[in-house]
C-alpha cells in the first residue's frame, strides 16, 4: 500500500507538471513568431462582375447590351486576360474590348457584351456564363435572360381581329340606326 500512495504522489506530481507546461506553453505561444510554410505562390484575384441585372428579357434577332465590370482585388497586376463566354448554341457574344492587356491591382475596368440570339431561338428562360480567364485563374459572371415571342405574327393577328370587331360594330350600329 506505500508503494501504491507513492506511485499515486508521482503521478500527481507528474500530470501537475504537464499540465502547467500545457498552461505556460499556451500563455507564451503568442509571443513565438511563427515560421513562415508557403504552400502555394499567390495568384491572382479577379473578379467579374455583371452589372445589367440578374434578369432581362430579350428579342431573338436583335442585339441586347450587357454591361459589365472586371476587378483585380489581388496584390498584383494581371497581364493577358481573355474574355470568353458560355451561351446556348448559335448564340453570339461580342465584348468591347475585346482582351484586357494589363489590370493593375485594385483597378476595376468597365465592358460591354453585345449578345446576340438567333432568330428561330424558342420563347423561354436561358443562362449566359461569362468568363474571364488568364493564366492559372478563371472568373465567371452568369445572367438569366427571358426570350420573349419570337414572332409577331401573333399581334398582327389580334390587331386585325380587333379592327374586323370594331368595324362590325360599327357596321351594326349604321345599319339598325337608318331602320
Amino acid at each position: 500500500m506505500n508503494k501504491f500512495i507513492t506511485n499515486f504522489k508521482t503521478y500527481r506530481m507528474l500530470a501537475g507538471l504537464v499540465c502547467a507546461a500545457l498552461l505556460f506553453g499556451s500563455m507564451f505561444s503568442g509571443l513565438v513568431l511563427p515560421s513562415r510554410v508557403t504552400a502555394q505562390t499567390e495568384q491572382p484575384d479577379i473578379f467579374l462582375y455583371v452589372l445589367s441585372g440578374y434578369y432581362m428579357e430579350i428579342i431573338p434577332g436583335e442585339p441586347e447590351t450587357l454591361y459589365l465590370e472586371i476587378e483585380n482585388a489581388g496584390t498584383q497586376g494581371i497581364s493577358g486576360i481573355d474574355l470568353l463566354a458560355d451561351l446556348p448554341e448559335n448564340w453570339t457574344v461580342e465584348y468591347t474590348p475585346i482582351s484586357i492587356p494589363y489590370l493593375g491591382a485594385g483597378q476595376r475596368i468597365p465592358l460591354e457584351a453585345v449578345v446576340l440570339a438567333p432568330e428561330n431561338t424558342s420563347r423561354g428562360e436561358y443562362n449566359l456564363v461569362f468568363i474571364a480567364e488568364t493564366a492559372g485563374t478563371r472568373t465567371f459572371g452568369s445572367t438569366a435572360v427571358l426570350v420573349r415571342d419570337t414572332s409577331g405574327l401573333w399581334q398582327w393577328v389580334g390587331l386585325g381581329l380587333g379592327l374586323v370587331m370594331i368595324g362590325g360594330f360599327i357596321l351594326f350600329y349604321r345599319h339598325f340606326n337608318r331602320n
